[in-house]
């Protein structure tokens, strides 16, 4: 099933007051978006040939920033009923 049928991604200066209105480093960007560092998610952020974020990593940000911690588990918990193994970054 598909949810999306266009997508065109957020702009450089859209992330950017992102980040701000969240008080959060590109650090902590990166670990939101899962990419492997900070550098990576500066990309996105370029002015000059900036990295297009994917729908995926997007839904993957708001569904952190929209779903509760009990919401989330119900999602992995479903991710490893699918099969994956997952050790999850959050304290118990």
């Amino acid at each position: 099933m598909r949810l999306i049928k266009k997508y065109i991604p957020p702009s450089p200066q859209a992330l950017e007051k992102l980040k701000l209105s969240l008080g959060l480093s590109n650090k902590d960007m990166a670990d939101l978006a899962d990419v492997s560092s900070s550098g990576q998610f500066r990309k996105y952020l370029s002015n000059s040939d900036p990295r297009k974020m994917s729908a995926v990593t997007l839904f993957y940000i708001a569904s952190q920033l929209c779903l509760t911690p009990e919401q989330i588990d119900t999602v992995l918990n479903r991710m490893t009923e699918i099969g994956a193994e997952i050790d999850t970054a959050r304290p118990e």
